[in-house]
């Protein structure tokens, strides 16, 4: 059976950091929250249009399973799959 994503608005998320450049997670949390009450369909972290590729592969994972926890299944949250290395660690 194939399941359909909602229809409207997926918005690219940025990513906050602190002033040590570490995620904010705590603004992630924020942020997450005010784009889903902003009637958001779904989300779509760690984007190619966004700071992925600064962030280590561990750095990338965390901040997709930060925000897919924190959504908590209110909307569907996408990551993206394109990321550095081997296509086999990729798939992992």
């Amino acid at each position: 059976m194939m399941h359909r994503l909602p229809d409207g608005g997926w918005p690219v998320m940025l990513t906050p950091y602190r002033d040590d450049l570490s995620i904010d997670f705590e603004g992630v949390d924020e942020y997450t929250d005010w784009l889903i009450e902003l009637g958001a369909a779904g989300l779509f972290t760690v984007s190619l249009s966004s700071e992925m590729y600064d962030l280590s592969s561990n750095e990338q994972l965390a901040l997709a399973r930060h925000v897919r926890e924190r959504a908590a299944g209110r909307v569907p949250v996408v990551a993206s799959a394109t990321m550095r290395g081997d296509w086999r660690a990729q798939a992992d």
